[in-house]
């Protein structure tokens, strides 16, 4: 039922901007500037690349980014980011494990297991929206590891000035080097974005479906000399298809699907008397000149790098490569709702908005679930089974969430924020287990309500930010407390601090979980987890980024293996982790060259050793950058040096899909260099790697986790080309 009422208003709110307008009336009342060509017909609107508008799940706007620089090239993979402090394992679309871990958290409600697959499964957050004035595509494709390729298609129109969509599906199949690791991913999306005529109705909604299918051998087998056979490098088998893994016969898929609709109205918003004539939001797009958003490197730190006002850069864009520093997250006050014209001669300012009352609304149904399946038991890696074939297990999870807000705006106090909000979840299985006498319930499922509120206020270079959340009621205990502040002493000195309280659940499969394997098999009653995080960041635009923090972790629950049975289940630690982390990043450029920084320290204090994490971890780039027949073309081409200091290394379990605390050996201190050159051709972007291509020579003790070898030397292709019609 509530997916019907779910696809009902979807089908309403994507059914209201069908009509499709010319594009010369389109250009006009998105307020694009008139082409000062004279070859060109009278009154023509020719759009620039600024006016392509990229917009996030809390609004926050940036816009389409066709340069090649140095940070596309660390986001041209399968997660399409950054990842820095993640290590990938051999094949394409399986997981990461992280060499790193932020420990600021802002959830209510305990997460879905199996983690590890969670890498390119599509959060909310990571949904966007779009607004443009003539249709918009997007094609990526990159060699995979044998037989497959990895391809992501998007297009993305405004149908008139009210009502866009998008639609995009990324595919990857890779059959990899080693014995049954075939990787088979799909992630679909369709999104929409809409405004009523007179602005004061705004309503954004996405459907998504992912289905991510991995092959699970274990790792490489200890018993048959397999680790030995890829230590010594002998000859006969750097073909990787010949060493042993630990069984052939076991599957597991995550799969998941979510509708979303967020949309509000503007009960009032009263202007100043010089912008009455024409009702604009409050949060509108105006001229930047040293914007606050967040680090890009650190998806949840909180910590932002330092501007004020607004949500679009004006930048100059170069003649010949449209040369374009995109803009990423911004404050919570300045969120462009897109309801007013976007041109270089005129930005209207939030401030001629005197005070404003919205009333938002956010629902979101999501049904996932994580299954294992082997053909035959694996007994003599996983314990002894309840039976020996045909082995299949599945954990779901249904969550229908309601979130109710009412924001108030005041030039001179700020922005508030009250919300309650409601979780109806249901996870588990569909059967008992009857183990030692116990009883192993199916289910955990129940409503919990929450409330909260936010409050943020920009004055001059001074940005002050703060967000709540609690548990009133419901099974689920948790809590959060987060503020934030900045400053712009100019444009290139800003410093930033916050703070960060969290008490949570641990997740679902810790709590409980299921299984045709004896030993995993558990209902536990952990206590919450409480962390807290300060955080702070400096910023010299011309010389480094620094940015400090330090966490507290109290209950921390963590998999590891039981002493007696060898087998892998969760646990709660009894001590207090201390965990410090210093990041520094920096550019140097001389002439043509550049060297490209980015260094990590990390300290832990742990008694127990249950967290562990490399002390050092590094990423250098040497690059060489210049533009080239008559810049026609724009080239770069360096090498790029990865390395973390040895540590006892996270293992991978298959079964659960986590990873799990081991100190039995440590790994790492083994370097790896990619050489990389990509090309620009007007807005097409070509890239090709030369993928640890030390390996040979650098000895091979390289590896993702421990039975799993890290890759080979392999060449890689790639391309992305934007098409505006």
């Amino acid at each position: 039922m509530r997916e019907k009422v779910l696809v009902l208003l979807f089908t309403l709110v994507f059914g209201l901007g069908f009509a499709q307008n010319k594009p010369s009336r389109l250009g006009r009342e998105l307020g694009l500037t008139k082409t000062q060509d004279t070859a060109k017909k009278a009154g023509e609107y020719v759009p620039k690349i600024s006016d392509y508008l990229i917009i996030s799940h809390e609004n926050d706007t940036t816009f389409v980014d066709t340069t090649l620089t140095i940070q596309k090239d660390y986001k041209f993979n399968y997660l399409r980011k950054d990842n820095f402090g993640l290590i990938p394992f051999s094949n394409l679309g399986q997981t990461y494990n992280s060499l790193t871990l932020d420990f600021q958290n802002t959830n209510l409600m305990p997460l879905f297991g199996a983690r590890a697959r969670h890498f390119n499964y599509m959060e909310v957050e990571d949904i966007k929206y779009y607004r443009v004035p003539t249709p918009l595509t997007e094609l990526f494709f990159r060699t995979a590891f044998e037989q497959g390729q990895l391809v992501e298609s998007f297009f993305t129109v405004n149908t008139s000035s009210q009502f866009n969509f998008s639609i995009a599906y990324k595919g990857l199949r890779s059959l990899g080097k080693y014995q049954h690791i075939l990787t088979s991913t799909g992630n679909f999306s369709f999104t929409s974005n809409y405004q009523s005529k007179n602005r004061r109705y705004l309503a954004q909604g996405h459907i998504v479906t992912q289905d991510l299918l991995n092959q699970e051998n274990g790792g490489l087998d200890e018993n048959s000399g397999s680790i030995e056979n890829f230590e010594t490098g002998e000859p006969e088998f750097l073909d990787r298809s010949i060493l042993e893994v630990n069984f052939e016969n076991a599957e597991s898929m995550l799969r998941g699907k979510r509708f979303y609709l967020d949309h509000s109205y503007d009960i009032f918003n009263n202007l100043a008397k010089s912008n009455r004539e024409k009702p604009i939001n409050k949060r509108q797009i105006t001229e930047r000149k040293d914007s606050v958003v967040k680090d890009s490197t650190s998806k949840k730190s909180g910590l932002r790098r330092f501007a004020r006002n607004d949500s679009i850069q004006k930048n100059p864009i170069k003649k010949d490569s449209i040369e374009i520093k995109p803009v990423e997250k911004d404050s919570l006050a300045n969120r462009p709702k897109l309801e007013t014209s976007i041109t270089e001669e005129k930005k209207v300012s939030k401030f001629s908005l005197k005070n404003k009352l919205t009333l938002r609304h956010i629902i979101s149904f999501e049904d996932k679930y994580y299954q294992y399946d082997q053909t035959a038991a694996a007994t003599t890696f996983f314990g002894s089974a309840f039976k020996t074939s045909n082995l299949k297990e599945r954990a779901t999870l249904e969550s229908f969430y309601n979130k109710l807000q009412l924001e108030y705006y005041n030039h001179l106090l700020g922005d508030f924020q009250f919300n309650i909000s409601s979780n109806n979840y249901n996870y588990g299985y569909n059967k008992l287990v009857f183990l030692n006498g116990n009883t192993i319930t199916n289910r955990l499922k129940g409503d919990v309500f929450s409330a909260g509120g936010k409050y943020q206020k920009q004055y001059k270079g001074f940005e002050l930010q703060g967000e709540l959340g609690i548990n009133v009621s419901g099974d689920f205990e948790g809590n959060f407390l987060k503020a934030d502040a900045s400053f712009n002493l100019n444009e290139d000195l800003g410093v930033a601090a916050s703070i960060n309280h969290s008490s949570h659940a641990p997740n679902y499969n810790t709590l409980l979980y299921q299984s045709d394997y004896i030993n995993y098999n558990w209902q536990n009653n952990f206590n919450n987890t409480e962390t807290q995080q300060l955080a702070f960041q400096l910023r010299f635009k011309k010389l480094a980024k620094v940015t400090v923090d330090f966490s507290t972790i109290n209950d921390y629950v963590y998999f590891k293996k039981d002493t007696t049975t060898q087998q892998i289940r969760p646990y709660q630690n009894n001590k207090t982790i201390n965990y410090l982390r210093v990041k520094f990043e920096n550019e140097i450029k001389v002439g043509k060259f550049a060297l490209n920084n980015t260094i990590q320290y990390q300290n832990l204090q742990d008694d127990n050793n249950v967290l562990n994490m490399p002390e050092f971890n590094t990423r250098n780039t040497l690059y060489f950058s210049s533009h080239m027949f008559k810049k026609a073309l724009y080239l770069q081409t360096g090498v790029t040096l990865n390395y973390f200091t040895k540590y006892y290394m996270n293992g991978y379990s298959p079964l659960l899909a986590e990873f799990y605390t081991q100190t039995d050996r440590k790994f790492g201190d083994f370097p790896r260099l990619d050489y990389f050159l990509n090309a620009k051709i007007r807005q097409t972007r070509i890239y090709l790697k030369a993928e640890h291509f030390n390996s040979a020579f650098t000895g091979y003790n390289y590896y993702t986790a421990p039975n799993y070898p890290y890759r080979d030397f392999i060449v890689r292709f790639g391309v992305v080309w934007n098409f505006f019609l």
